[in-house]
């Protein structure tokens, strides 16, 4: 195989600590570590995280471009709209992979166009969003994948999202799923285990739900569970990034009077999270609609039970491992959650068979995947 010039969008892996910017860290490295006879441009407005442009900055075979003129910086939209794009003509780039849905205007035709979509979920439910975002959301998402050579869905549950949509276009995709961050596959010690737990003042036994906090993620329903369960020992652990829906749910949980066993972290660094999920009794991912559920995945790699949303997506994701319910219904949920808890119930099971399922997620298996889509 010839070395490529391989350009990727590498705002969010820069710029955004959780969500998008989990999967663009995760296939970044993928593909620096383990196809270090290319060479790699990464391209961003700004650096917010210097422990990731550290990092980067350190392989001989990696370039970070920055707007190196003001006006780049004030307008950062525009840079990554069209200025990246005479960046990367200027570059001789061979491909160009738009991380997060969108590519940048006037590629010659030389290079070859990947994008990724996540979801469509701009398209199906607009529930929360204001007018200027949904339109400005699907302007990008269909101007890129009109405009990409390859499109990459991380599910097949996306795929199907995008045929739906833009049935002209399927010829053109293909399935890559997210690989997992490696730190979830070591096991923490129980010293750091502890060592966290005081810092966040978490109790145990407690369930951990990792993600956005929107209406969507089904938060509530699991309030309403916690509500019903008898055994009033459990504790639910809930990370994402702060939102005004949050505070709708902290009333909720006071009104209910299950404050004291419900903790929402706002600010957790991800070298924390594999602690945070080793230490619980269960990861639940009760979300209505999601283009994949990755942490589905980090809690098999973690070896704890898994609650999920049964269908779609997530059953993709997870395998037959994780325990599958309705979770439109507290009662149902009440009842995984009962079940998981219970200490005569042996996973040993489901934990083997989620490590088996987990191959398909390795760092070295996606990125073979995606150089093979680069150079198809």
């Amino acid at each position: 195989m010839k070395s490529l010039r391989i350009g990727l969008d590498a705002k969010r892996a820069f710029c955004n600590a959780t969500g998008l910017g989990n999967y663009s860290r995760n296939i970044i490295r993928s593909l620096v570590l383990h196809y270090p006879q290319h060479t790699f441009f990464l391209f961003t407005p700004e650096i917010k995280l210097a422990s990731f442009y550290d990092e980067m900055a350190s392989y001989p075979h990696v370039s970070i471009i920055t707007p190196k003129q003001a006006y780049s910086k004030w307008f950062t939209w525009y840079w990554r709209s069209y200025t990246v794009a005479k960046l990367a003509n200027h570059l001789n780039l061979d491909v160009y992979h738009g991380l997060s849905h969108e590519l940048p205007i006037g590629l010659n035709k030389t290079i070859r166009s990947v994008v990724t979509i996540h979801d469509m979920i701009i398209f199906k439910d607009v529930s929360f969003q204001n007018i200027f975002d949904i339109f400005n959301y699907r302007s990008k998402i269909r101007k890129a994948i009109h405009r990409a050579d390859r499109i990459i869905a991380i599910s097949n549950q996306t795929k199907t999202d995008i045929i739906t949509f833009f049935p002209e276009v399927a010829s053109k995709i293909q399935v890559v799923y997210q690989p997992i961050d490696e730190r979830f596959y070591q096991q923490v010690s129980d010293d750091v285990k502890e060592s966290v737990l005081k810092q966040y003042n978490i109790q145990k036994p407690y369930l951990i739900q990792v993600g956005s906090i929107q209406l969507r993620k089904n938060i509530q329903q699991v309030l309403m569970a916690l509500y019903l369960l008898k055994d009033k020992t459990i504790h639910y652990v809930v990370v994402g990034k702060s939102s005004r829906y949050q505070r709708s749910l902290e009333e909720y949980a006071r009104n209910f009077g299950i404050a004291n066993r419900v903790k929402f972290l706002n600010q957790v660094p991800d070298d924390t999270l594999p602690a945070l999920y080793q230490a619980s009794t269960a990861v639940i991912y009760p979300s209505l609609m999601e283009g994949f559920g990755l942490p589905i995945v980090e809690g098999l790699a973690s070896e704890v039970p898994v609650i999920a949303t049964q269908g779609g997506c997530f059953e993709e994701a997870g395998g037959t491992a994780p325990l599958y319910v309705d979770t439109t219904s507290e009662h149902a949920i009440a009842a995984a959650i009962t079940y998981v808890i219970d200490p005569h119930k042996d996973f040993n099971s489901r934990i083997i068979t989620g490590k088996e399922h987990l191959k398909r997620f390795s760092p070295p298996s996606i990125a073979e995947a995606l150089v093979q889509v680069y150079t198809m």
